[in-house]
């Protein structure tokens, strides 16, 4: 193939984003003939952010995707096609891959976020706090 191949980037990342959303990998996607390289659609993410905001959007998406697979072993397995140990690694590896990609929904973490607010004392109020509190473990002469 003499020159370089120019791949229509307005038209594949819709196409590409889609399919990793409906849970497809993209290193098998772009090993198909008419696909740009892994290398390729990893520079349109770090150039163009729009692509990245599609991507990082696509592989959120495909948590989800990996939830619906989860229900399908489940019921593979009730059916009997599938052993249950096998049926028990797949979904945690799902659920673990979910849980990267979704962390909200999927992640096993609960994520604070806000504003922590601390009291600080003086050393006076530190002082009087320490003696009321010595003053409490003394023992009292009714002992």
């Amino acid at each position: 193939m003499a020159g370089k191949h120019k791949y229509d980037r307005a038209a594949l990342v819709p196409i590409i984003c889609s399919r990793i959303a409906a849970g497809e990998n993209l290193s098998v996607i772009c090993k198909e003939e008419g696909m740009p390289s892994h290398s390729l659609f990893c520079a349109w993410t770090l150039e163009f952010s729009e692509v990245a905001e599609q991507y990082a959007r696509a592989r959120e998406d495909r948590a989800d995707a990996r939830s619906d697979r989860i229900d399908s072993y489940v019921q593979r397995m009730f059916a009997g096609e599938i052993d249950p140990q096998q049926c028990r690694v797949a979904i945690d590896a799902e659920k673990w891959q979910a849980g990267k990609e979704k962390p909200k929904r999927y992640g096993d973490k609960l994520e604070l976020t806000g504003e922590l607010e601390v009291n600080r004392l003086t050393d006076e109020q530190v002082d009087a706090r320490l003696a009321a509190l010595l003053a409490k473990a003394q023992p009292t002469s009714d002992s």
